[in-house]
């Protein structure tokens, strides 16, 4: 009888081991697919956030557009949006 439970406990801890390692790899598998989301997420709305800006600044001007970028910021916080020169002098705040 004695082999019997050892052989029992030896089965459980195999499957309890077995699935500690499947949810772990799980877990991962789900931030990565999460995160990679958001990111695929936030340039999407960066591309229509950006056509919105483009229109703007056609119609409005420049100063138009930054306080376009400027309410967003404001109206949304989890989410940052700032306009970036590319030829922007160091210590510019709208440097890359």
């Amino acid at each position: 009888m004695r082999l019997v439970r050892k052989l029992t406990l030896a089965i459980v801890v195999g499957m309890c081991v077995v699935l500690a390692i499947h949810a772990y790899l799980r877990v991962e598998r789900e931030t990565n697919l999460h995160e990679s989301d958001m990111r695929r997420d936030h340039f999407k709305i960066g591309g229509a956030f950006a056509v919105a800006v483009e229109e703007v600044w056609r119609a409005g001007g420049q100063v138009r557009a930054l306080e376009l970028i400027e309410d967003a910021n404001r109206a949304e916080k989890e989410v940052l949006i700032r306009w970036v020169w590319l030829d922007a002098p160091i210590g510019d705040i709208h440097r890359a």
